[in-house]
């Protein structure tokens, strides 16, 4: 009986040790999910109370109220040596909005803020909450589209959830948040083009990038992709769309706002703002090169070098060429062609003199084809967990925070470097794509 008993005792510990819970790869997703999300709440609640503080929402409902008054004279008012605006009737609209602080001048093409004129009818906080919400939605909706088209296998394996967690935890969400300007569109509609154009649908693809390019000039380059890939009908709608957004602009603005839209956009091409909000390639030169400047009074815009223009647009060129190169038996492959089209508009947006934190929203649309090329193996886990941690709001604080005096303010935010390094991660295993096919 003694035996029998010990053997029972025996049988059971076994067992016990069998069912004692095990430390897996999916238990430790969860708990990085869980964390992540503690973590978010931490830092970017508190973010939520700044809703709308960066001004660019603040400009938007002023250029709208400004079209609905007929005050569109004063619409591309800006002061001289800073992005801000003292002109008397923009003062006017914040101070009937109840906003004090710094006020941004409108950059947008004239036809935006005529589309903005509804804003008028609202408050301040009830325009940015409307903003708030469709911009939120669009990088939502691009996310998806993202994800469905080129990496499937992550609505499977959960991995949504870890891009979620990133998305939440990355700086440029929080200012995003923080200024709500219109770059989340101009990113769904980038990621419509590109899919639609892989799936042979030209007219949804040039309408797409048309209005992203209404938007912002920069995701206009995706036609040189486009011509290289013999997409010809997709360059054609494109076209055809811009121009129609175009006459409608006129007929409704007429020509001269667009001239001077048209000037101010030239100003800008030759000028630059060295703070280190600025993650363009030239601002990295301009910080390296003479330091950068404070934000108390304001952002300021000092001239372009020459030379830092020259190697911009050298490495602009460069990089360019080198998404366009293997562009053409990228295109029955969609992630690697997704690739090369993504990598193109980073190019394009570091090359321009002004590249602010939020248009780094990209960056999440460019990891997740990235981790579907790369075959999502544990090193590019791991690589794609630390470009996460880069980009993210702890570090960005953290850095802002504790960095010495003496250390160079663009080395507290790392969103350039994320973008470099994805560009040459899409490329090189765009390459590899082809070498293993």
């Amino acid at each position: 009986m003694a035996s029998r008993a010990v053997e029972i005792q025996g049988t059971e510990a076994l067992l016990a040790r069998r069912n004692r819970p095990r430390l897996t790869a999916g238990g430790l997703l969860r708990a990085a999910i869980v964390v992540g999300l503690a973590l978010w709440c931490a830092f970017a609640l508190p973010l939520l109370l700044q809703v709308g503080k960066g001004g660019d929402a603040v400009s938007l409902a002023i250029a709208g109220r400004l079209v609905t008054e007929g005050e569109t004279g004063a619409l591309y008012a800006q002061d001289e040596d800073r992005l801000a605006v003292g002109d008397p009737a923009w003062t006017a609209e914040a101070a009937e909005l109840g906003y004090e602080g710094r006020i941004y001048p409108y950059l947008y093409p004239p036809l935006i803020a005529w589309l903005a004129a509804p804003l008028a009818k609202l408050g301040l906080m009830q325009a940015k909450l409307v903003l708030l919400g469709l911009t939120c939605a669009s990088l939502a909706f691009a996310l998806l589209i993202a994800v469905r088209s080129w990496a499937p296998d992550l609505l499977r394996s959960g991995g949504t959830l870890g891009l979620a967690v990133a998305a939440l935890l990355s700086w440029p969400l929080a200012t995003q948040v923080m200024s709500i300007n219109l770059q989340p569109v101009v990113i769904l509609a980038i990621v419509i083009a590109v899919a639609a154009a892989q799936s042979g649908r030209s007219a949804l693809a040039g309408v797409a990038l048309a209005v992203a390019a209404a938007v912002k000039l920069t995701p206009a380059i995706l036609v040189l992709y486009w011509i290289a890939t013999r997409r010809f009908a997709c360059v054609a709608w494109f076209l055809g769309a811009s121009a129609a957004l175009l006459g409608v602009g006129l007929a409704v603005a007429g020509a001269e706002l667009h001239l001077e839209w048209l000037a101010r956009m030239q100003e800008l091409a030759g000028a630059i703002v060295p703070t280190k909000q600025n993650r363009s390639l030239a601002g990295l030169l301009y910080g390296v090169a003479y330091g950068l400047e404070g934000t108390e009074a304001g952002l300021p815009l000092q001239p372009l070098p020459g030379w830092i223009k020259a190697a911009s647009a050298a490495m602009g060129v460069a990089g360019a060429a080198w998404c366009l190169l293997d562009a053409s038996k990228a295109r029955r492959r969609p992630a690697a062609d997704a690739a090369g089209q993504l990598a193109l508009v980073l190019v394009a947006t570091m090359a321009a003199p002004l590249a602010w934190d939020h248009y780094f929203l990209i960056l999440a649309v460019a990891g997740v084809v990235w981790f579907r090329l790369s075959g999502a193996n544990l090193p590019a886990r791991w690589l794609m967990a630390v470009l996460a941690v880069a980009v993210s709001q702890p570090v960005a604080i953290a850095a802002a925070v504790a960095a010495p005096q003496e250390w160079q303010p663009w080395l507290t935010g790392f969103e350039s470097f994320a973008a470099i390094a994805l560009i040459a991660l899409l490329l090189t295993a765009r390459r590899r794509y082809f070498l293993a096919d």
